[in-house]
């Protein structure tokens, strides 16, 4: 399962708790699979074998993000007979993958010169 309740060395042990849970909010949103996920489910309910078509990721690895979604409450899960569906957990989260990609988009050229950004290994890949 992906651990995002492990702070960053880089964190100061006096920063304040607000800000701690918003940085652990924006490492739940740092995978592109988590995204796409996420961006799948913005249409409405989906299955998991639709997920992983559409991702084009084998199943095992994306019920790893899928978990962490589900257990940070991004999303919810029902079961019907032998499938899970999953939704967006809260309407609100409908406007994450729009508003992240709007500013990414228009940042791309400052994230990719960012030189703190490249040490952290969190710059773009071709």
């Amino acid at each position: 399962m992906v651990d995002v309740a492990t702070p960053p060395s880089d964190v100061l042990p006096t920063a304040r708790r607000e800000d701690r849970v918003t940085a652990d909010f924006s490492r739940i949103l740092s995978s592109p699979i988590r995204i796409g996920a996420l961006r799948l489910l913005l249409h409405g309910e989906r299955c998991v074998s639709d997920l992983v078509e559409e991702l084009g990721i084998a199943r095992p690895r994306l019920s790893n993000h899928l978990a962490c979604l589900r257990t940070c409450g991004f999303v919810s899960v029902r079961r019907q007979d032998t499938h899970l569906f999953y939704a967006l957990a809260h309407e609100r989260l409908a406007d994450l993958p729009r508003l992240s990609e709007t500013l990414a988009v228009s940042g791309t050229r400052a994230f990719a010169t960012c030189s703190v950004l490249r040490q952290e290994g969190l710059t773009l890949k071709d």
